[in-house]
Formats: C-alpha cells, structure tokens, sequence
C-alpha cells in the first residue's frame, strides 16, 4: 500500500512540473492611443499616435503620426493599424458643447498589441505578422 502512494504522489508531482513553462514568453501586449481630427480649412485629417513615455518609442510616434496624417479617412488609419497586427480596444469621443450644440471634435482610438521585448532604440518594435 505504502509503495502504492509513493508511486501515485511521484506520478502527480511529474505531472505538475510538466505544466510549467519552460521558456519565459517573449512577447508583451502594448497599447498605443491614437487621436484622430480633422484640418481646419483644410480636407484631410490630423493624426496624433502616443506609444508611451520611453523616448525612443515617442520617436518612432512622431515618425508614425506624420505618416498617418497624410491619409485622408478615418478609415484608412484604421485600416493601417489593423494590416499592422493592432486590435482595437476602444473608441473615445471627445465632444464640445456650444449654445447646444454637441459636436464630436475627435475621436481616440485605444489599440493593442503583441510586442517583442527587445531594446526598441533604432527600430520598429512591431514586426509584421
């Protein structure tokens, strides 16, 4: 009986140690907010990205901003974030209110994503696919 028990712990403490991981994952989730207006007086949209505080990754922002704001639609930012690997999460409009009117004057897209942990200084961090 006593060999019995032995036997059955050993084999449920084999079987613990084998859900376990071995390897440390090497992908975090990133958010990025992006902020959408339009030109005034002008057709076309500003776009405005933020991927966080780190200084390499505002960068790699303004690079991104400047390249979205040359689109002309909502959509196609949108489009470009999802061709990217982004999800989005939400929306937040924001809206002002002038002798009652309620007009939304820009929308912020909340995203995110798979990312790899490396040193991010100099590259993208968000590889395709």
């Amino acid at each position: 009986m006593k060999i019995l028990f032995v036997f059955l712990s050993a084999a449920c403490s084999l079987s613990c140690f084998s859900q376990q991981k071995l390897q440390p994952d090497s992908a975090q989730t990133v958010f990025a907010s992006v902020s959408i207006t339009g030109k005034v007086l002008k057709k076309g949209i500003n776009v405005i990205v933020d991927f966080g505080e780190e200084e390499n990754m505002k960068l790699f922002a303004d690079v991104m901003s400047k390249e979205l704001s040359k689109y002309k639609s909502y959509i196609s930012v949108l489009n470009r974030f999802s061709e990217d690997g982004w999800e989005l999460v939400t929306t937040i409009p924001y809206n002002y209110n002038y002798q009652g009117t309620g007009e939304t004057y820009m929308l912020e897209f909340i995203f995110k994503r798979r990312a790899v942990k490396t040193s991010w200084v100099g590259r993208n961090p968000f590889p395709q696919g």
